[in-house]
């Protein structure tokens, strides 16, 4: 299923056993990653039949290409084409304090094999940012209004934005904003299912689920306490997911032989 305009295509599971081999990757690549700080993401149709189990982790590949959602922005291009990244993934570390925003669900994002991280202090959401010149300033055009940005950065503010971008995925206390991946595939890891199905008994008090909502709040202080580095997701995804995983895998195997 491919994501509205843009060109990333969620790949679902094939079955239980699938889903149980999966966590393995992502578990793998999480230990890979280490004290690496957790990165967020938002995602719209990324619920699928099944429940939390078709749910819990979905494989996204990532072409090449030039365009991202919210390409109207012209500095967003700009910036793109000027760190030279060909599969870009935009996420947050910031983390949610519900399973749905905006934007849509909420995932951790687990990157894949070789990837760049960029950030800058400056930007703490590309899409809206409207540059250095103060012409396009919030509250500068007439009448306290903000004028909409339509040309793309130029000669000095244009390496200003590009320079003041560095490599690898910084902390929250060093940055609270995006964080641009260049990616070629990654995992989503849907946090509504992780944390009230998967993530075993500990974490169920991180949210709270009521079935007369299309959304649970998620205590955001505590979600960050429990998961500080990637190397904390990938033991509950290796642990507690994994075995509910293979439980349900096991039950459905029995049903299938009766």
């Amino acid at each position: 299923m491919k994501i509205r305009e843009v060109t990333e295509e969620v790949v679902p599971i094939n079955n239980t056993e699938h889903a149980v081999e999966r966590l393995k990757v992502a578990a793998e690549l999480c230990s890979k990653m280490g004290n690496q700080p957790i990165l967020y993401r938002a995602m719209h149709g990324s619920q699928y039949h099944g429940g939390a189990k078709n749910n819990l982790i979905q494989k996204i590949t990532n072409p090449a290409r030039k365009g991202v959602m919210g390409n109207h922005n012209t500095i967003q291009i700009a910036v793109l084409e000027g760190l030279n990244i060909a599969s870009p993934a935009q996420t947050t570390t910031v983390a949610p304090e519900s399973t749905t925003s905006y934007f849509g669900t909420n995932h951790i994002i687990i990157p894949g094999g070789d990837f760049t991280a960029y950030w800058n202090p400056d930007i703490d959401d590309l899409g809206g940012f409207k540059g250095y010149d103060p012409k396009y300033a919030k509250g500068a055009g007439p009448s306290g209004g903000t004028i909409s940005r339509r040309d793309a950065p130029e000669g000095e503010e244009l390496q200003k934005i590009l320079g003041g971008y560095q490599k690898g995925i910084p902390s929250y206390s060093q940055h609270k904003g995006e964080v641009i991946l260049d990616t070629e595939f990654y995992y989503m890891l849907n946090l509504e299912s992780f944390l009230s199905k998967f993530g075993g008994k500990k974490v169920k008090e991180l949210i709270t689920i009521d079935n007369r909502k299309s959304f649970a709040p998620i205590k955001q202080d505590l979600l960050v306490d429990r998961f500080k580095t990637y190397r904390d997701v990938g033991w509950y995804l290796a642990n507690p997911a994994t075995n509910m995983m293979k439980w349900i895998a096991g039950k459905e195997k029995e049903r299938e032989a009766a």
